[in-house]
């Protein structure tokens, strides 16, 4: 459960079971990227995205590291037409993935990815992987 209150900003992006959002705890301003699975209670897919939803937080609260985004917490909650929605918060990037990144910068005629100087966004994510 989150010791916090938050509202959404917008969406970031949308999978097959989940969307992420971009929000803000309002006891901090700070921006944070929320997580959200959502199924019908009675639905058959519900046990299977339960499932993958407590998975994925035993995995997130073991993954402590300087170079990984921090798990902040969890929350379930239920309304009145029997949607569940269960929420991962985490950590924002603001930088995105370096997939993102390299779409939104374009990519130089030799195959660099533009910005951060000839190669270096490539190299400062290689770097991170490698520390760890």
């Amino acid at each position: 459960t989150v010791r916090f209150n938050w509202c959404k900003i917008r969406q970031l992006g949308r999978g097959n079971s989940a969307a992420v959002y971009l929000a803000k705890r309002l006891d901090s301003d700070e921006h944070i990227a929320v997580k959200e699975i959502s199924a019908h209670h009675g639905s058959g897919n519900y046990k299977r995205l339960a499932a993958l939803y407590h998975r994925e937080i035993t995995l997130a609260r073991q993954l402590v590291h300087p170079h990984i985004i921090s798990f902040l917490g969890s929350e379930v909650a239920q309304d009145e037409n029997d949607t569940v929605r269960m929420r991962i918060f985490m950590e924002f990037c603001p930088l995105g993935t370096l997939r993102s990144l390299i779409e939104s910068k374009g990519v130089s005629e030799d195959g660099k990815p533009r910005g951060m100087g000839a190669g270096g966004l490539v190299s400062r994510y290689t770097r991170q992987l490698l520390l760890g």
